[in-house]
């Protein structure tokens, strides 16, 4: 039964590790620092999603 519920555990964790970017913030986890990782993450997410956010508010 512990077995069971420890291969489910990492199936479902494989399963939702999806995109590149997430493994790249893994990866880069393990070599930098947590707040260097996690600036570099906001800045990108910024810089991708604030275009888009900006013009739906403009189009709204």
């Amino acid at each position: 039964m512990l077995a069971a519920t420890i291969l489910s555990f990492w199936v479902v964790f494989v399963a939702e590790l999806g995109d590149r970017s997430q493994l790249i913030t893994i990866t880069y986890s393990l070599r930098y620092r947590w707040w260097v990782v996690l600036t570099g993450v906001a800045i990108a997410s910024t810089l991708v999603h604030g275009p888009r956010w900006r013009s739906g508010i403009r189009w709204g």
